[in-house]
Order: structure tokens, then C-alpha cells, then sequence
């Protein structure tokens, strides 16, 4: 089912525009379409995907939640991370420009470093 989707997707709009034989079918298989992409699945990796989505499916089924009807999602632009990852990332961020700097005021002339250095003290900003 998944492979039939992918081959014919290209024809509708929208994941919802594609012709459901059920709504179980349009969340299992948009979810493995998903994971297929992001992660690049091989067609083993896939087999096991949809083992483990329709053993999620199932469950949701005999405890008698109603699967939702297809509708239209909105796209992660981005995922949130913790605070202290952030935190991580901005100081790899500001290391990295930091050894760019240097490496550029090491590659100037004497004459053309003390001159920018001079410049830059004279506004506060070198210390």
C-alpha cells in the first residue's frame, strides 16, 4: 500500500486528495511515507516500519479510539530542543566564528591587523 501510494501521490494535490480506502490506511501510511523520506528507509527497514505501525494501529483500534478522518496538517518546520542543547550549539556556533576571526586577522599584514585593531579599539568593541 505504501509503495502503490508513493507511485501515484504525484497525482493529487494533497495526501488528502488521494482516494482512502480507509482512514486507518491515510495515518499509517503518510506516517510511513514520513519516516521513509526523513530517514532514507530501505525496503527492509520499511517492512519493519509498518510492522510496528500497524501493531500501533491495532492497539489504538482495540481500545476503541476512533481514527480521525484524513485532514490537512501543517508542515515541522523545525523541532524544539531543550534549553541546554541550544545553549550547546550556540557556543559551538560562537567558537567556530571566533577561530574564523582569528584565522582571518592572522592571515592579514602586521601593518593591516594593528591598523584594525586600532579601528576596532577606538569604537569599544576590542578589548
Amino acid at each position: 500500500m505504501v509503495m502503490h501510494y508513493c507511485a501515484q501521490r504525484g497525482l493529487y494535490h494533497s495526501p488528502e486528495a488521494y482516494p482512502w480506502q480507509d482512514n486507518t490506511h491515510y495515518w499509517m501510511v503518510t506516517s510511513l511515507y514520513s519516516q521513509m523520506t526523513s530517514h532514507n528507509l530501505s525496503e527492509g527497514e520499511l517492512r519493519k516500519a509498518c510492522e510496528k505501525e500497524l501493531e500501533k494501529m491495532s492497539r489504538r483500534i482495540r481500545e476503541g479510539e476512533s481514527i480521525p478522518p484524513p485532514c490537512a496538517q501543517l508542515e515541522k518546520i523545525y523541532v524544539p530542543v531543550s534549553p541546554e542543547r541550544a545553549k550547546a550549539h550556540i557556543s559551538q556556533l560562537k567558537m567556530l566564528l571566533k577561530r574564523k576571526s582569528m584565522y582571518a586577522l592572522r592571515s592579514l599584514s602586521a601593518a593591516e591587523s594593528a591598523a584594525l585593531q586600532k579601528e576596532l579599539s577606538g569604537k569599544g568593541t576590542l578589548h
